[in-house]
């Protein structure tokens, strides 16, 4: 195994599991180690749904790998997104990670943008790494 560690958040977009599938793909070319971390102002139904999926996919694949959740009190709401590249620009500071694979919602969305920021938007331009964004 090499020492590569990539993280792949998802967030239970459509975009974010083909980036899952991209990551996973992509740690398998590379020899590398896959974590998968989906944030959370609460725990709900919701989330329990998404991680299933997220499990199914990875198990498809043949990994049994958990996918983490961390709670964060400003995951969600107005500035969700910047508060969410905020606390994977500290993961990627924290666990020393190589590469980000992950998903970016399509559309026109420029005031959502303006008034909510992107996360990959945000993760590009200030990670220390290289992130790969997957739509």
């Amino acid at each position: 195994m090499s020492d590569l560690k990539v993280l792949a958040p998802i967030d239970g977009s459509e975009p974010s599991f083909g980036a899952l599938a991209f990551a996973v793909e992509f740690a398998d070319r590379y020899d590398a180690d896959l974590e998968v971390v989906h944030l959370v102002d609460k725990r709900t139904e919701a989330t329990e749904e998404l991680l299933e999926r997220a499990r199914m996919e990875l198990r498809d694949a043949g990994l049994d790998l958990e996918p983490e959740v961390l709670s964060d009190p400003d995951a969600g709401g107005v500035g969700a997104s910047t508060a969410a590249a905020d606390r994977l620009l500290e993961l990627i500071d924290e666990r020393g990670y190589d590469h980000v694979v992950m998903g970016r919602h399509g559309g026109d969305r420029r005031l959502e943008r303006l008034v909510l920021g992107s996360c990959s938007e945000r993760l590009v331009a200030r990670a220390p790494i290289p992130v790969t964004v997957v739509h």
